[in-house]
């Protein structure tokens, strides 16, 4: 089955759940980096992904 991907957009942080795992990374380039590598590595370990949901935030989803 297909994970959903979700993410909370702040001004400050991304607040990101895969499946079961929750994390926070800063709402930077740095930060966005890291979340990319961590969805990476989600599906690298076998969890298929059909959907990444933005929750949009005054423009800081825009990044």
């Amino acid at each position: 089955m297909a994970a959903y991907i979700g993410v909370d957009v702040s001004k400050h942080v991304l607040d990101a759940q895969m499946g079961a795992h929750y994390f926070q990374v800063e709402n930077t380039a740095k930060g966005l980096k890291k979340f990319i590598r961590a969805l990476e590595k989600f599906i690298q370990s076998g969890n298929p992904v059909s959907t990444v949901v933005c929750e949009a935030s005054g423009g800081y989803e825009r990044d």
